[in-house]
């Protein structure tokens, strides 16, 4: 692998709840990454940030919703994914955390909507953040533990950290 045209970066997204339902994403048709699938709210983390993703999650969460760090509680970093595709390693960092603020606003980044937990596994999500959300949901929420998640072709293994 020639390491010159190696890419990275760092992302962070969270999965908000307020009661039974969660605030999700459909990105934005024109998004290079993804575009029309559903995610979290979050974004790329700054190079100040590196250190500290939990920052960028909350700033994300701002920019993207109006939420403020005030009105989260109990936001946890859940999973790491780490992926290589095309030629860009990126580091995924997946929080999870409760709100009582329902009230958001939009931005260009895609369409925010508050989702029960009965639908949340019918929204189309990337292949990997499709893996992460099921195995939160199953084993997860339910756990203290952090998880990497890592993938080798079709298959992908969760292991706590």
């Amino acid at each position: 692998m020639n390491m010159e045209k190696l890419i990275t970066g760092s992302v962070a997204v969270a999965y908000l709840r307020s009661g039974d339902k969660y605030l999700l994403m459909k990105r934005a048709a024109n998004k290079s990454h993804y575009p029309n699938v559903w995610d979290g709210v979050g974004g790329w983390v700054e190079d100040n940030e590196l250190r500290e993703p939990g920052k960028a999650v909350l700033r994300e969460i701002y920019e993207e919703s109006g939420i403020e760090e005030s009105d989260i509680v109990a936001l946890e970093l859940k999973y790491l994914h780490i992926s290589f595709e095309g030629g860009y390693l990126t580091h995924h960092y997946i929080y999870f955390g409760e709100t009582c603020k329902t009230d958001v606003w939009q931005t260009d980044e895609g369409a925010l909507s508050w989702v029960e937990r009965r639908d949340f596994l019918d929204r189309e999500f990337s292949e990997a953040m499709g893996k992460m959300v099921r195995h939160y949901f199953e084993v997860g929420e339910k756990s203290g533990t952090a998880y990497i998640f890592a993938e080798y072709g079709d298959e992908g293994t969760f292991a706590p950290f």
